[in-house]
């Protein structure tokens, strides 16, 4: 299986150098720490790619868990090492192929715009492409919808977003949901709609005294 030949990479990096050129610099003063906009030319935010066979994980760790925290591990601190931002506004795909591990890890000011359930949301989209070996069209597909996000737009998702339990079972919820609700107004419907019986006051008759 391939990884990326010549025309993905040249791809994709045409497309993190549109990114740069179609979004805008968004350090502002609280954020004079990590740095501030370029006064000599404009860049916006800045998106890095790395995409590996494997990340030599230890057999008895490839639970879906630590396969996560491994990619999260490795996109954060490769991201900070490189440092691509200007004050703190950039962010790195990273993708394990070995593991089917995908993370994006973005910096503070990014972050304000490119929010974690955008990141959910487009992750899960590219995953379906990437199951098929797809690299390449995920990859776009990640790129592209970050970039509208950074502009200020909104990405549709798919009707086919992978829900995080089995449809038969969010179904069969509400279902039983449903007929919970049809229940208790019957209930109250017929406690406030049908006769009221008399009351009756209970007695003891007392026995009566012979004379």
């Amino acid at each position: 299986m391939k990884m990326l030949n010549h025309t993905g990479v040249t791809l994709l990096s045409q497309l993190t150098s549109r990114i740069q050129q179609t979004t805008n610099c968004s350090c502002l003063a609280e954020d004079a720490e990590f740095g501030s906009c370029n006064k000599l030319y404009t860049q916006g935010y800045t998106i890095s790619v790395a995409v590996m066979r494997s990340l030599k994980m230890n057999a008895s760790k490839m639970d879906e868990q630590s396969r996560l925290e491994a990619i999260r591990n490795f996109a954060d601190s490769l991201r900070r090492r490189l440092n691509r931002g200007q004050c703190d506004d950039d962010a790195l795909i990273a993708v394990a192929i070995d593991e089917r591990a995908v993370w994006t890890s973005v910096g503070k000011v990014t972050e304000r715009r490119l929010s974690e359930d955008h990141i959910m949301a487009i992750t899960a989209q590219a995953e379906s492409l990437f199951s098929k070996g797809l690299y390449t069209d995920g990859l776009r597909y990640m790129l592209e919808s970050y970039e509208k996000v950074l502009q200020g737009g909104t990405v549709a998702i798919s009707s086919t977003f992978p829900w995080p339990l089995p449809l038969w079972v969010i179904i069969t919820a509400a279902c039983l949901g449903l007929l919970l609700i049809v229940l208790l107004i019957s209930i109250v419907v017929l406690k406030f709609c049908l006769p009221r019986r008399d009351h009756y006051t209970l007695g003891v008759r007392q026995p009566q005294q012979q004379r």
